[in-house]
């Protein structure tokens, strides 16, 4: 600084003094002081600077302190100040004290302004101290104590006592299997006993968290983590190791578009329609190899074996970084995609399904009770796949199995039963307290509705209605009475279309039920609970309904539907019940002048003539 003095330089740059210079080269400095008492220079600065963090010799904090966790060197310690309690950290680690700002001020510590102090953290980050306070008195365990202590925002405690606090109660002795910690204090033998650190799981909704979060300032809120469980190995029966080598080109991954077919995916645009025109998704560079590593594995998926019809392709230009592309095969998103790729499977194994073979998607279930039925009717599969251009990941495949998980459901020899991993959820479901929440457990119990004898869920549905969740005896009985429902459903029977189906109904004053069965044997319920108008009709009423609610009620019929249809050409026909005195009314129209001149014109224009109307062949 002399030297520049000398000559004719400015503090900030190497150019020379002169008024109104402005430094173009930016530069940081910074001032070594102490914290408490800053050195006055023998000569002053040309200019005045604002004061830049001071760095103490050796000031650092743990990072376990910093974040309020128990380590091998620290011990934490519930006390109190001025009947405020505090969560007090003893760390060897850390070289000072500090005490978090938010502490100081609800404990109504004396806080004073200092130079601004940087505190080094254990993991190379760096923060600064601007404030201490002084003679700050707190208590841990019935004993009293004071000290001056830095300000430093502190994550997941209070209070951090460091070294300096230590050497002015030496000599202590610290035995960190036990937590204790003993020293002497104005000749008192004081022994400090440390919190031992504990594991809870517990499960809190989003509300509770937000709650927790406004009124706890510091500790471990949640600790997120992987846990890989050891998936069941299945083993491939050796008979069917052949038949997988002759066929592996079905597992190879595809290097050329699939071929032309009748089912190329159209998309279909109204007259005079803008074409969509989207600003491109901006992701952050670090994501862009993970971006593209997922549209790589994106392109052997399911949909990407289907093309796009070619008159189509404009249709889905996009633009990137790289250029503008259009797509040559189905993506994702589109309107109707799912359908196209159902139609496709359906048309691919349309002579097989339900024989040995159910196709949901890209799901596919080649079932048959013997293993040597099974191998042929599994050559069949595979080679209407190769010969197809589909292909399948054999990682995800798997072959000859007695009990296999499809959709969500445990198939085996016996029937279908529910999954148990699917319904641990429902089983661990707490008490609802808000209807979203009930809402969400009748939503997820609903979808095994089909396995369950009748609805026990009445006082649930009860609830739903507006204005009307109170949470009573009954709703409370009706929980615990559908999960303990949902653990022991029967097992269903596979639908078998070679022999006829049976459905019984029945109807009572409060509800309808059904049950779909062969030979005897379950393979659907349903029950449905009804309202006050259903009371006023009839016996004949209320079983008739119950028939046409089953069959409406896709979870009865569902197996009826899908009964596979002839290839050969066939007639359809709709009916409809009309009373004899429809066809005399219409008769009378031939001979009325007022009918013969209103009804062609309520034909072209349905509202020309007020309040006439002309409605499926009735004058009204």
């Amino acid at each position: 600084m002399r030297k520049r003095r000398e000559n004719g330089l400015f503090y900030n740059c190497d150019e020379g003094f002169q008024d109104g210079h402005k430094c173009l080269k930016q530069q940081i400095y910074m001032l070594d002081a102490d914290d408490e008492e800053s050195t006055q220079s023998g000569e002053e600065s040309p200019v005045e600077t604002p004061l830049s963090p001071t760095l103490e010799e050796e000031v650092e904090i743990s990072f376990h302190a910093l974040a309020g966790n128990v380590s091998h060197n620290t011990i934490r310690i519930e006390g109190d100040s001025k009947k405020h309690p505090l969560t007090i950290l003893i760390d060897s680690g850390s070289t000072h004290s500090f005490l978090d700002p938010a502490a100081a001020a609800r404990c109504g510590g004396n806080l004073v302004p200092t130079a601004s102090l940087l505190v080094s953290v254990a993991n190379g980050n760096k923060m600064v101290s601007n404030a201490k306070c002084p003679s700050f008195q707190w208590q841990m365990q019935g004993h009293q104590f004071q000290f001056d202590m830095r300000l430093l925002t502190l994550g997941g405690c209070d209070m951090v006592l460091g070294v300096d606090w230590m050497k002015g109660m030496s000599p202590m002795v610290f035995d960190f299997n036990k937590l204790t910690v003993e020293f002497s204090l104005e000749g008192h033998p004081i022994k400090l006993q440390g919190n031992s650190p504990t594991t809870q799981l517990s499960m809190m909704t989003s509300k509770a968290l937000r709650k927790w979060v406004r009124q706890n300032k510091h500790g471990m809120v949640g600790r997120l983590f992987a846990i890989n469980a050891c998936e069941e190995q299945t083993v491939t029966p050796t008979p069917i190791l052949p038949l997988l080598q002759k066929y592996e080109t079905v597992f190879q991954e595809p290097n050329t578009l699939p071929p032309s077919r009748a089912h190329d995916h159209h998309i279909p645009l109204k007259l005079l329609t803008t074409p969509s025109n989207q600003r491109p998704y901006r992701i952050p560079y670090i994501q862009k190899e993970v971006v593209e590593k997922l549209v790589q594995e994106m392109l052997k998926t399911g949909y990407h074996h289907i093309r796009v019809f070619p008159a189509d392709t404009y249709k889905t230009a996009f633009k990137t970084h790289q250029g503008h592309y259009e797509f040559m095969v189905m993506p994702f998103g589109l309107t109707n995609a799912p359908a196209s790729f159902q139609a496709l499977m359906n048309d691919v194994f349309q002579p097989y399904l339900r024989k040995f073979i159910l196709v949901f998607f890209d799901d596919i279930l080649v079932y048959i009770p013997d293993m040597t039925s099974h191998l042929r009717h599994l050559e069949i599969t595979l080679k209407t796949l190769q010969e197809q251009t589909l292909y399948a990941k054999l990682s995800k495949c798997t072959f000859g199995q007695p009990k296999i998980e499809y959709l969500g459901h445990i198939i085996s020899g016996e029937g279908v039963t529910t999954d148990p991993t699917k319904i641990s959820c429902m089983l661990n479901w707490p008490v609802p307290t808000t209807l979203k929440e009930l809402r969400g457990f009748l939503g997820l119990t609903g979808y095994y509705r089909k396995f369950l004898k009748a609805s026990i869920c009445k006082p649930l549905t009860e609830l739903l209605k507006k204005e009307s969740f109170k949470w009573n005896d009954a709703a409370h009985n009706a929980f615990q009475a559908l999960k303990q429902a949902v653990t022991t459903t029967p097992v269903l029977v596979l639908s078998d279309f070679t022999f006829p189906f049976e459905i019984e109904t029945d109807a009572c004053d409060t509800r309808v039920g059904a049950v779909l069965m062969q030979n005897k044997r379950l393979i659907a319920y349903f029950s449905k609970g009804m309202g006050t108008r259903f009371l006023s009709l009839s016996t004949y009423e209320k079983e008739l309904l119950s028939i046409v609610m089953a069959g409406i009620e896709n979870k009865v019929a569902d197996a009826l539907s899908r009964v596979p249809q002839a290839s050969s050409p066939q007639f359809q026909l709709i009916s409809q019940l009309q009373p004899a005195w429809f066809g005399e009314v219409q008769a009378s129209y031939n001979s009325d002048a007022l009918a013969a001149e209103i009804i062609p014109q309520l034909t072209l224009s349905p509202s020309s003539k007020p309040p006439c109307t002309f409605i499926q062949g009735i004058l009204r």
